[in-house]
């Protein structure tokens, strides 16, 4: 990935076997409440729609059910030491519009 310092690796050391819907739903929660980081106030709304769409289509295409999936997903999510303050909040929030089954841990 290509960041205002230069190139950076993308660790994927969190990965794991699973149903394709789990990686869907985290796929789809990652698209939906990331931060950008310097985004000029005026390319905000801008971006705000490109990624709606680009969320819509995605979770269009893919052939998965996330349903069962969303809120476990967003808890994994909140447990990642990457995730901002303000991400792990909007996850808050689609767990309570998307609720799951409860993990046992």
């Amino acid at each position: 990935m290509l960041t205002e310092t230069g190139p950076v690796v993308i660790d994927w050391s969190s990965a794991a076997a699973g149903p394709p819907g789990a990686d869907v739903a985290i796929a789809t929660l990652i698209m939906k409440v990331s931060e950008v980081d310097a985004l000029p106030l005026p390319v905000r709304a801008v971006a705000g729609l490109v990624r709606s769409r680009l969320v819509r289509r995605f979770e269009a295409s893919a052939s998965a059910d996330t349903g069962p999936y969303l809120a476990e997903a967003a808890r994994l999510r909140i447990r990642d030491p990457s995730v901002r303050p303000a991400e792990a909040d909007r996850l808050r929030r689609m767990m309570e519009e998307h609720p799951g089954p409860v993990s046992a841990d």
